[in-house]
C-alpha cells in the first residue's frame, strides 16, 4: 500500500464513498478512504432504501437531488442494475405546527424544481391507502422522487 494520497476521506459510508466517487471523477489525485468495518456497514447499512426530497434545507434537498440523477444512471456508469424504483412519497402532517413547517419546505421544494404537492386530508387519499385521519390535518406528496 502507498503510505501517501493526496486526499483522505475517513469514514466509508455513503458519504465518504460518495465524495471519494466525485473526487476522483473530478481528478483530485490518489483519494484513500479509512474506514474501521467494512464499506457502508455502518448508519448507511440501516437505511430504509427510501429517497426523498421532503428536507427542510436547501442542501438536503439537493444532495437527493444529485443522488437520484446517479441512481438513475447508475446502471449505464458502473453496469449494475440497482433496481432503483421510484414510488413517492407521502409524510402525514398532524398538527397545525406541522403543516407551518411543511408549507416551508414545499416552497423550498418547489423553487428547486421537486415535484410536491401539499394536500389536504380529504384529498390524500386518492394517493394512498384509506385509513382513519388519527387527528392528520394534511399531508404532503412527491410523485416520484425525481426532480423535473
Amino acid at each position: 500500500m502507498t503510505p501517501t494520497a493526496d486526499v483522505v476521506i475517513v469514514g466509508g459510508g455513503i458519504m465518504g464513498v460518495a465524495t471519494a466517487y466525485h473526487l476522483a471523477r473530478l481528478g483530485a489525485g490518489r483519494v484513500v478512504v479509512l474506514e474501521r468495518n467494512t464499506v457502508c456497514s455502518g448508519s448507511t447499512a440501516l437505511a430504509s432504501g427510501g429517497i426523498r426530497h421532503r428536507y427542510a434545507n436547501r442542501l438536503g434537498v439537493e444532495l437527493s437531488t444529485h443522488s437520484i440523477v446517479t441512481y438513475e444512471r447508475f446502471e449505464d456508469e458502473f453496469g449494475v442494475d440497482p433496481n432503483f424504483r421510484q414510488h413517492g412519497y407521502l409524510i402525514l402532517i398532524a398538527t397545525d405546527e406541522e403543516l407551518a413547517i411543511a408549507r416551508r419546505g414545499v416552497a423550498l421544494q418547489e423553487s428547486l424544481g421537486v415535484a410536491v404537492q401539499l394536500l389536504a386530508w380529504h384529498a390524500r387519499t386518492a394517493h394512498g391507502p384509506r385509513r382513519r385521519s388519527g387527528g392528520h390535518v394534511s399531508s404532503d406528496l412527491s410523485p416520484s422522487s425525481s426532480a423535473e
